[in-house]
């Protein structure tokens, strides 16, 4: 699987959106005290690599906030099929 394939991945979650190989978004939405409906949006650099072990890969991406924080969302590619871990 290449590095191209893990980012279709996360675009298929409803989570992120990766608009460019180089960065993505994370949405996230919750109801505050006073009822109202809050959205989030947070873009993060992005830095994937795969690793290919025969049958089945491993791919990584770390995500690198505006402000610092960083995420690595590790997921496996078993037949052509992506589970997060």
């Amino acid at each position: 699987m290449t590095e191209a394939s893990i980012l279709a991945h996360m675009n298929e979650q409803e989570r992120y959106a990766c608009v460019h190989d180089l960065e993505c978004v994370e949405v996230t939405s919750s109801v505050g005290p006073d009822g109202a409906y809050r959205t989030k949006v947070e873009r993060y650099d992005v830095d994937t690599s795969v690793a290919w072990y025969g049958l089945f890969s491993i791919g990584l991406m770390d995500m690198i906030g505006d402000d610092g924080t960083k995420k690595t969302i590790t997921s496996v590619n078993i037949g052509g099929y992506w589970i997060d871990l």
